[in-house]
């Protein structure tokens, strides 16, 4: 995967295009990482629970959907990056995953059941050695076999499946 950096043509082309477009944008300033939309295609929020797999657990949080567009800022105000997992993870929401963690009060309390130490399972800011769990690859891999995508072709859905029922998940 090759990171440039946009030009003003880059902009208007996004700006004016209506199917939208994949973007990594990077930010030098705040401190947060975010996947965000630009097309206005974007799902619908969803709840979040705190057992993920029970529809009648505890809403925790909302999630607002898996998109093309992903924001990095710098970390730690000196200037340097949010780390490679960091953009690994927000990258991979270009390609329809979604976040595999519930947070309460803004703070992370615990990766989804069967997702522990998965790049999808981490926040930004939390470094570690993370794995790819199969489900990602197995979810992603069906989509686009069973939807003929060609190289460059957008994806703009969550692509997850539950890995109880093996549906398409939800975030």
């Amino acid at each position: 995967m090759t990171f440039v950096e946009g030009t003003e043509e880059d902009e208007a082309r996004i700006r004016d295009n209506p199917n939208g477009d994949n973007m990594l944008i990077l930010y030098k300033d705040g401190s947060y990482a975010n996947a965000a939309n630009i097309d206005g295609k974007q799902p619908p929020a969803k709840f979040i629970r705190k057992e993920p797999n029970n529809i009648m657990s505890k809403v925790i949080g909302r999630y607002a959907g898996t998109s093309r567009m992903a924001e990095l800022a710098f970390s730690n105000g000196k200037g340097e990056l949010s780390d490679g997992n960091t953009a690994f993870h927000e990258v991979l929401h270009l390609f329809g995953l979604s976040d595999r963690y519930s947070m309460e009060n803004r703070k992370y309390l615990s990766a989804h059941t069967g997702y522990s130490g998965d790049i999808m399972a981490m926040p930004a800011g939390y470094r570690g050695r993370y794995t790819m769990n199969k489900t990602h690859w197995d979810s992603w891999g069906d989509y686009v076999t069973k939807n003929g995508l060609k190289s460059g072709d957008i994806i703009n859905v969550v692509v997850d499946k539950d890995p109880i029922t093996q549906n398409l998940r939800q975030p």
